[in-house]
């Protein structure tokens, strides 16, 4: 028992409910195209090859292709097993699995800047959304590993230093993938009704995701997540929290002239422009507090 709580909690999230998100999923039909594709991929361009190393070309074949194919997350899960990724080698599978999320996220918000930079995408041409569902789907059917989507985002936005022009995508790609994680109840027809997933571990989640986004970007992703919840009517309580944050960090935005700065360098007389500007890249912290005290204005900062 103790090693299936362990299991779970790697997964992402508190160690509950480990026999039910252990139970075996139920067969599933690939749809149109996808069989004859995965054992295109198996034989041909094996995303593990014999030698048991990750090819990072077949991945992101298998990646590109898919996008075109899958229809629901079912697709995506049936292809994740059909491709090969299921290795018995847990370092080939676990590079395997790093390979194709950084090619997601490399398709969804592709290079506009610097060698080899590529026009940048029309809405029209957006994978975003597309490739959100995609990470989405195997994260709730525990193909992916959450801490893993955490740190191949975080790796992302370290290490391409995006575009200016790259931020719509960007935020469409991060806001869909954090809503349709978002914990919701049993019946509702969206989110991740994973037993045990709450509010308190989703919060935490999207302040790492977000954690080396710049300053402004990551502001507008966590308005464009507001907007979404509020366009599907989630209720006041789990709402105020959010609108807290988002206030502060507008306040933070105004007063620091985009990242957050400690509240001293306000009265700071140093006349070294240079020296007291803020970093151009901040850690994302939504403010003092998310969880308001009930006797104190839910705005007050």
């Amino acid at each position: 028992a103790a090693a299936e709580d362990g299991d779970v909690a790697a997964a992402g999230g508190s160690p509950v409910a480990a026999e039910t998100e252990k139970a075996p999923m139920p067969m599933q039909r690939a749809g149109p195209g996808i069989s004859a594709f995965c054992a295109e991929i198996r034989a041909e361009h094996p995303v593990i090859t014999l030698g048991g190393r990750a090819h990072a070309e077949h991945v992101r074949k298998f990646a590109e292709g898919m996008l075109g194919l899958a229809k629901d997350a079912d697709d995506w899960q049936v292809a994740w097993r059909m491709a090969g990724f299921l290795s018995r080698s847990e370092a080939a599978k676990f590079h395997a699995t790093q390979l194709f999320v950084e090619s997601l996220l490399d398709i969804a918000v592709p290079n506009c800047g610097g060698e080899g930079a590529l026009e940048p995408q029309s809405p029209e041409q957006s994978l975003a959304q597309p490739v959100a569902f995609a990470i989405a789907s195997l994260v709730r059917s525990y193909m992916l590993r959450l801490q893993l989507i955490e740190d191949a985002i975080s790796t992302f936005l370290t290490h391409r230093g995006l575009e200016p022009e790259e931020y719509p995508l960007l935020s469409e790609l991060l806001t869909h993938l954090l809503v349709h994680l978002f914990p919701t109840p049993p019946e509702s027809d969206w989110g991740w009704k994973r037993i045990g997933w709450c509010y308190e571990e989703w919060w935490p989640m999207v302040v790492r995701v977000l954690g080396n986004a710049d300053y402004k970007c990551g502001v507008d992703i966590l308005k464009s997540i507001v907007q979404v919840l509020e366009d599907r009517e989630v209720d006041f309580v789990t709402m105020t929290p959010l609108w807290q944050a988002v206030s502060n960090c507008e306040w933070a935005q105004e007063v620091s002239g985009w990242n957050p700065i400690d509240i001293d360098d306000l009265n700071s007389d140093d006349e070294d422009e240079e020296a007291a500007a803020p970093p151009a890249v901040a850690p994302f912290t939504p403010g003092p507090s998310l969880h308001p005290d009930p006797d104190q204005d839910v705005w007050e900062l």
